[in-house]
């Protein structure tokens, strides 16, 4: 058995939902990289004069830096092309733009219903957002979604 939806993704859903994901949880990761690329900058160009304004500016920059790319990456690789994700008990096939790719469950790290959208949220960060428009009804939506749920709680069983 499988499920397969087509959708158009757009942009600002994706900043939307990296938004939510920032106030979530994701602050803590790039407070931490802000300071650890800071600490790091600082403590490399420190000579004998110690601390100065410009040497505290230069590594708060690149620690500034080092955190503002990050959101943008999402936005570079985004792709408004028309895609279909297809779920079974192997796992998620997708499609956009003539490129394909197939995830198995074990990559997949949890999956929720957020504002309406379904967010399949891989190991690596990356993430699938199904719209609600990607389905005809609320009743297709969720058995989409528990079948998502059954087929990775399936995976997660065996893994153990």
């Amino acid at each position: 058995m499988s499920f397969k939806v087509e959708y158009a993704s757009q942009r600002k859903e994706v900043w939307a939902w990296y938004y939510r994901a920032w106030r979530r949880e994701l602050w803590k990761f790039h407070l931490t990289v802000f300071a650890g690329v800071s600490g790091l900058v600082a403590f490399l160009i420190m000579d004998n004069e110690g601390p100065t304004l410009p040497k505290m500016l230069l590594a708060l920059a690149c620690g500034l830096v080092s955190v503002g790319w990050m959101p943008a990456i999402p936005m570079l690789m985004f792709k408004p092309q028309l895609r279909s994700v297809e779920i079974d008990q192997d796992g998620i096939s997708t499609a956009i733009d003539g490129q394909s790719a197939r995830r198995s469950w074990s990559e997949i790290q949890s999956i929720a219903q957020e504002d309406g959208y379904i967010v399949m949220l891989g190991h690596k960060g990356s993430a699938f957002l199904i719209p609600p428009r990607a389905f005809h009804d609320s009743d297709e939506q969720q058995r989409f979604l528990s079948f998502a749920l059954d087929a990775l709680g399936e995976s997660l069983a065996r893994a153990s």
